[in-house]
């Protein structure tokens, strides 16, 4: 399924990605390779990315 919208952490256009955990639209910058959004990273065993929120 394919998925375009605004990225709900950055509020970039063009987000393609969505997480696996929480289902959140994000752009490449925050979707990590596990398929997880930097929201869910710290849930997942890794720390936020830096400048989030």
């Amino acid at each position: 399924m394919s998925v375009t919208g605004v990225c709900s952490i950055c509020r970039a256009p063009g987000a393609q990605r969505v997480c696996d955990r929480c289902g959140s639209v994000v752009c490449d910058t925050h979707h990590d390779a596990r398929g997880v959004c930097t929201d869910c990273a710290p849930d997942a065993g890794d720390h936020p990315a830096p400048g989030r929120r």
